[in-house]
C-alpha cells in the first residue's frame, strides 16, 4: 500500500537558503490548506533535505496536492526502512 507522496518543485532549489527556506515553508502551508480544502486526510508534511513529502493512505492525494501552486510533479511511495533487506521485503510483498 502507498502511504507517502513525494512532492517535487520548480526552481526554489536555485534559490539563495533563505529565499528557499521561506518558499518552501510557504508551499508546506499551501499544501496542507489544500488539503484540508478538498478533505484528504493527511498525517504530515515533511521537509527534508530539498524534498517535500506527504504522509497519507489517501489516493486523492498525489492529485490534490498536483494542483497547488509550485509543485511540478506528485508520486505516490511506499515507505520503508533505509536497509536493503526492508526494501527487498517490500518489493516481494
Amino acid at each position: 500500500m502507498n502511504n507517502i507522496v513525494i512532492i517535487r518543485y520548480g526552481e526554489l532549489s536555485l534559490k539563495s537558503p533563505g529565499v528557499r527556506n521561506f518558499f518552501e515553508r510557504t508551499l508546506v502551508n499551501n499544501l496542507k490548506a489544500m488539503l484540508e480544502q478538498q478533505a484528504v486526510s493527511y498525517n504530515e508534511v515533511i521537509r527534508d533535505r530539498g524534498r517535500i513529502f506527504v504522509e497519507s493512505d489517501d489516493p486523492a492525494a498525489a492529485e490534490v496536492c498536483s494542483n497547488v501552486f509550485g509543485v511540478v510533479s506528485t508520486s505516490f511511495a511506499r515507505k520503508v526502512d533505509p536497509n536493503l533487506k526492508s526494501a527487498a521485503e517490500e518489493c516481494a510483498a
